[in-house]
């Protein structure tokens, strides 16, 4: 669902045939991995997006025109785009990675995070310390500790709830959600397409986009809020 493509791209919509083990989207693109970890990806093919490296990976990370994996010596790869550093990864062995809008940050085996590309993410410091997961959105970031604390920087930096423990969280283009424990939403950030405005039920699993978030329930059905101008928060 959402917006398909322009007639001068191929549509992001048209996925391939097969089985997948999982799936990540980018602007107007999307990748997938097969069962032996080879890339497939879709949509528009401009700046060679959908061009990923025919060896196997995991781990996608999927930014506005470019995207990102994990080798199997767990090194970073990237393609696409290569203006505003966005493909310029850092050396060394990674856990996990998160792709935003020209930029990325990578959580090492040991030391601390990462992040390369351009933009106003990379106007602010990135924070120190050790995280266990990272989100990478459009002009902002959040990490989580190993409490579940958050921690958000960019432009605008997130103010995250106070005194918050979440076991996931999502990082969209100015605004973030999160999972607590008991499996509770929270939102943060801007307003302006009611991103805020989270369902009280119950979720499993997180996604956020530009200005909407979709979540998976209990039932597994989809729940989305937010943004909706091109069906993206209405899903099937």
């Amino acid at each position: 669902w959402g917006q398909e493509g322009a007639e001068d791209h191929e549509d992001p919509t048209d996925a391939p045939s097969g089985s997948f083990e999982s799936i990540a989207s980018g602007n107007a693109f999307s990748c997938a991995l097969r069962a032996d970890g080879v890339a497939v990806c879709w949509g528009d093919t401009s700046f060679g997006k959908t061009s990923p490296p025919t060896s196997s990976v995991s781990d996608l990370a999927l930014g506005f025109e470019h995207a990102c994996a994990l080798n199997p010596e767990r090194e970073i790869v990237c393609w696409g785009i290569e203006d505003r550093n966005a493909t310029a990864a850092p050396e060394g062995r990674f856990e996990s990675l998160s792709s935003g809008y020209d930029r990325s940050c990578a959580l090492p085996e040991t030391g601390l995070m990462e992040c390369w590309g351009d933009g106003p993410l990379m106007d602010s410091a990135t924070p120190n310390g050790s995280f266990n997961q990272v989100s990478v959105g459009g002009d902002s970031a959040c990490a989580l500790d190993a409490s579940g604390t958050p921690t958000c920087w960019g432009n605008p930096a997130l103010l995250a709830p106070s005194e918050a423990s979440f076991k996931e969280a999502q990082t969209g283009l100015r605004h973030a959600c999160g999972l607590d424990s008991d499996n509770r939403v929270f939102c943060w950030g801007e307003n302006d397409t009611e991103q805020l405005a989270a369902p009280q039920e119950p979720l499993v699993a997180l996604s956020a986009g530009g200005a909407h978030t979709c979540g998976l329930s209990l039932a597994g059905e989809i729940v989305c809020w937010g943004w909706n101008e091109s069906g993206q928060a209405l899903p099937p």
